[in-house]
């Protein structure tokens, strides 16, 4: 362990959110942010849906799936 860095515990992961979970809190505060500039709810979910379908067409087309 370098010095200076905190010793971990065994049983605790070095960051305690996944993947996951970091996606999701990110979805929540751009839609709290979409809200607060004005959109009503269905409006800032029809955006987060909009984002998240592009991505996903633009992973598939771009970086495909991977070898099968």
């Amino acid at each position: 362990m370098a010095p200076g860095q905190p010793q971990q515990q065994p049983d605790m992961p070095a960051f305690p959110i996944s993947a996951l979970g970091m996606g999701a809190i990110q979805m929540h505060e751009q839609k709290t942010a979409f809200v607060e500039a004005g959109f009503t709810d269905a409006e800032a979910m029809q955006m987060i849906c909009a984002m998240l379908g592009a991505g996903v067409q633009a992973h598939v087309i771009i970086g495909g799936l991977g070898d099968r």
